[in-house]
C-alpha cells in the first residue's frame, strides 16, 4: 500500500494492490502449482478464473494509479482507498485455499 499525500492539503488517498504480477508472485504461484501437483498453467489459469477480470494486475497497472493519484487530475479526491486489482479482492480467502 502506498499513501500520497498533499503535501500539508489533507489530501490522502491510498493505494491498495491486489495481486501484482511480480517475479516474486511468479515464483510464489509456480511454488504452489509444483506443491499441489499441478503444472504453473493450470495453477494460473485457476487463479485468473477466480479473479472477476479473469486477469492479474500488471505492475504498470499500479503504477499509472499512483501516477494519476499524484497528478492535478486527483485534485478533487481525498481520502480515498483506491483498490487495483482485478478484482482479486473480492475473492474470499477460502477460495484461495480452494484454487
Amino acid at each position: 500500500m502506498a499513501i500520497v499525500t498533499g503535501g500539508g492539503t489533507g489530501v490522502e488517498t491510498a493505494i491498495i494492490p491486489g495481486a501484482t504480477r511480480t517475479k516474486e508472485f511468479e515464483e510464489m504461484i509456480e511454488a504452489l502449482a509444483e506443491r499441489r501437483g499441478m503444472s504453473s498453467e493450470e495453477m494460473w489459469r485457476k487463479l485468473k478464473a477466480a479473479n472477476s477480470l479473469n486477469r492479474i494486475a500488471e505492475p504498470e497497472e499500479i503504477a499509472c494509479a499512483t501516477v494519476f493519484t499524484a497528478s492535478d487530475d486527483s485534485s478533487a479526491m481525498t481520502g480515498h482507498n483506491m483498490i487495483v486489482s482485478c478484482g482479486f479482492h473480492l475473492i474470499h480467502p477460502q477460495e484461495l485455499h480452494r484454487l
